[in-house]
């Protein structure tokens, strides 16, 4: 946008106690800063509880209208969602195992279409399928799940039905903001597939230098394709570690030095801490996120009074681009919990449960005392110890240090 001086372009003009010369008739004004929330959370799960109790004996169909309906208004404050998607759809009687009314859950996942369109009406922009269960129901799986996603409009990151696919950087446009999102797995649970095949999965297992390359290629390609912001989404870890292993930090480091902003990661199964970290890009203080794990976002997956597998995050990362540079601005997590009803296996987020009972009215004695002692320990499973943050919004506020 440009605007007329409104002076004669030789006429000199006072800027803060200094006199300079207008050397133009016009001068161009930046357009005012533009913020994007993009949020994610962890594996997002189909266990046989899930659909027996959603399964409908009248029409014979799946329900899953309540499951996300306490979740809503944190939805619909992002701008993009995201989430890991930790099982297939290649339709009933097709998968490894029909055992559940003809899908599969455990250890060859395969959930009905309708699933797909519940997450499309929640509101999910964004699916990672890079992960350990995305081949349970062969290549054919593979390919029916992403053709599925397609129809539902819900993009797809990290596995590909071909070379093409691959090898096109995924950018979405935003508000006016380019993000670019990448996405890789740690493991395909040793399921075989014929050279012929492996470009159909971004795997970094074994974590080796011909990985680490291909992970920078795959960031470079982004940031060229006029990415304004990365984010990573990455299956990796122990199941139901507490805190990231030495791999975890090895790709955390590596792509934060290669351009990654912000890290979103699975397959633990249960939250591990956040870091901010402050690095230096192109001569300039910046910040970058890496949540190692955000742990079950909906599961069939319960307390066992040791690992918190029915709690997860929902994490929500502002990013503000202003005359052309593009910064984190803010950072928020919730905590949330999976709750049981005769219909239904749903989510809700913790802190509010716990603080307005009366809003929930749904939830058994043991989901409130599960609630209580959630909101009073959750901070030190998500906190190190040089983090600072506030309590805020049935959240956490995260403070970005200079």
């Amino acid at each position: 946008m440009a605007v007329s001086c409104g002076r004669p372009a030789t006429e000199c003009v006072q800027v803060d106690d200094s006199w300079q010369r207008c050397d133009s008739s016009f001068l161009t004004v930046p357009p005012p800063p533009v913020s994007v929330t993009v949020s994610s959370v962890g594996d997002v799960m189909m266990h046989r509880w899930q659909m027996e109790k959603a399964f409908r004996a009248i029409d014979q169909t799946f329900d899953y209208s309540k499951v996300f309906s306490s979740m809503e208004r944190y939805f619909e404050k992002s701008d993009f969602m995201v989430g890991n998607l930790e099982t297939t759809f290649a339709g009933k009687g097709r998968g490894r195992d029909s055992s559940v009314r003809g899908y599969s859950c455990f250890p060859y996942f395969n959930a009905p279409d309708t699933f797909a369109y519940a997450l499309k009406t929640a509101g999910f922009d964004l699916l990672s399928v890079a992960n350990n269960h995305i081949f349970d129901s062969g290549y054919e799986g593979l390919c029916s799940t992403l053709s599925l996603l397609d129809s539902v409009g819900i993009a797809h990151v990290g596995a590909a039905r071909s070379r093409e696919d691959v090898e096109r950087p995924f950018i979405v446009e935003v508000k006016g903001m380019k993000l670019g999102f990448c996405a890789y797995t740690s493991s395909t649970n040793g399921i075989y597939l014929p050279d012929s095949l492996k470009f159909s999965i971004s795997s970094i297992e074994g974590y080796d230098s011909t990985k680490m390359s291909m992970m920078r290629r795959e960031v470079e390609a982004l940031k060229a394709a006029g990415a304004d912001a990365v984010i990573a989404l990455v299956h990796f870890g122990t199941e139901y570690q507490t805190l990231p292993n030495r791999y975890q930090r090895r790709v955390a480091d590596s792509l934060i030095a290669y351009g990654v902003d912000v890290l979103f990661g699975s397959h633990p199964h249960i939250v591990q801490p956040m870091e901010v970290r402050c690095v230096e890009r192109n001569g300039e203080p910046r910040h970058c996120v890496v949540f190692y794990s955000l742990g079950n976002f909906l599961s069939s997956q319960v307390w066992n009074g040791r690992i918190s597998k029915d709690v997860g995050l929902f994490a929500s990362v502002r990013f503000t681009k202003w005359n052309g540079r593009t910064r984190i601005s803010s950072v928020a997590a919730v905590p949330s919990y999976t709750y049981w009803q005769p219909d239904y296996i749903g989510v809700l987020p913790v802190l509010e449960a716990n603080a307005r009972p009366d809003a929930y009215p749904m939830l058994r004695p043991k989901d409130r005392q599960r609630l209580k002692y959630v909101s009073e320990s959750f901070s030190k499973i998500l906190f190190l110890k040089d983090c600072r943050y506030d309590v805020c919004h049935y959240g956490y506020e995260i403070i970005l240090r200079p």
